[in-house]
């Protein structure tokens, strides 16, 4: 949370995409060159990371999203907002953002803002993300599409979703790598999670 004026921090070799997510919206006032950006709630701005920037609270605290990444790696940014009506995710469409020809890897996430979502892979059981919640999907080649039918859905009268897709080049990097490692962790924690729920299953039946 944002709750005062101050300076952000410092990022070499990174980009940053701010956006806020919750209050009344901000002021980014960047050094070298100066300049000034207005950002409402939802808003977006990409910017270097190295870049001297002070944040100005437009009325009361802020909650922001921030994607911050290597210079090499393309980023795009989207924000949902989703009712009761399911929404197709067009998750192979946001390659375009690929730099170059020698782009190799890309990995997506879906980030719940605000309210609780259902997210559908496959027609399988539908995952549950609340607010603040994040599901990674497994980082794959940029020429081997999901293929996959993708949908979201919010589970109370109104939710806010941010999906990022970060496009790497051909190196498999660090971050790329820590991507691999939460996919891993969330595919652990879903079987751990059907596991549970099996037992409790199992459990109510005997005491029937």
């Amino acid at each position: 949370m944002i709750d005062r004026a101050s300076a952000y921090s410092f990022f070499a070799d990174r980009q940053r995409v701010h956006v806020p997510i919750h209050g009344n919206g901000l002021r980014l006032h960047f050094q070298n060159p100066a300049e000034v950006i207005a950002l409402s709630t939802f808003a977006q701005h990409s910017f270097d990371g190295a870049r001297p920037v002070q944040v100005e609270l437009a009325d009361g605290a802020v909650v922001a999203f921030n994607l911050i990444i290597q210079n090499d790696v393309a980023a795009e940014v989207r924000v949902l907002q989703l009712g009761d009506q399911e929404l197709a995710l067009e998750l192979d469409r946001a390659l375009t953002t690929a730099p170059n020809a020698g782009a190799s890897s890309v990995v997506q996430i879906v980030y719940a803002a605000a309210g609780a979502v259902a997210l559908v892979i496959a027609g399988q059981p539908a995952i549950t993300l609340n607010s603040a919640d994040a599901f990674v999907f497994h980082p794959r080649a940029v020429a081997a599409p999901l293929g996959v039918k993708v949908g979201l859905r919010s589970l109370d009268a109104h939710a806010d979703v941010i999906v990022a897709t970060l496009v790497f080049g051909s190196a498999d990097t660090q971050l790329e790598a820590g991507y691999r490692a939460m996919a891993a962790d969330e595919e652990r924690e879903a079987a751990a999670l059907q596991s549970a729920e099996a037992t409790i299953g199992d459990a109510y039946d005997a005491t029937r």
